[in-house]
């Protein structure tokens, strides 16, 4: 099986999966529509745990299957000690930028798949939320066996 990665993003209305060669050529794209709450004018109410959950188990069943995840949002920022993904050696962990500026849109899935790829390649990624982490990733080629 060739290797692929899997880039998840949980938004407000929905959530979008991408399969990527580690090249970065796009293979697949899934998306995932979930409701929102507006119980008053300009309010939008979900519950993150319930979608939180769902993600959480599905990228767990595809980490057997793919080299590498990153994720960029999570139930609270900063993300917790106990995060559960926190410890896995093929996840990238980012902090959520949608909407930081308005080129987001445009460069920020280049940013994401150029990190990725960096990886791969066991350089270490430009945008780490946790540098120190590198020294014991899957994908450091240089760290002590």
């Amino acid at each position: 099986m060739d290797t692929l990665l899997l880039g998840v993003d949980i938004g407000t209305t929905g959530t979008n999966a991408a399969v990527f060669t580690p090249e970065g050529k796009l293979l697949a794209i899934g998306n995932a529509e979930y409701e929102v709450s507006m119980p008053h004018s300009g309010w939008a109410e979900q519950n993150p745990e319930h979608w939180w959950q769902a993600t959480c188990k599905s990228i767990r069943e595809v980490l057997q299957q793919i080299r590498g995840v990153a994720v960029d949002v999570y139930p609270s920022e900063p993300i917790p000690e106990d995060y559960p993904f926190i410890q896995l050696d093929n996840v990238i962990l980012s902090p959520h930028l949608a909407g930081s500026t308005t080129d987001v849109e445009k460069y920020h899935t280049k940013m994401i798949v150029n990190d990725l790829s960096l990886a791969i390649q066991g350089k270490k990624p430009v945008n780490l939320y946790n540098p120190e982490s590198w020294e014991k990733s899957f994908f450091n080629k240089k760290k002590a066996k």
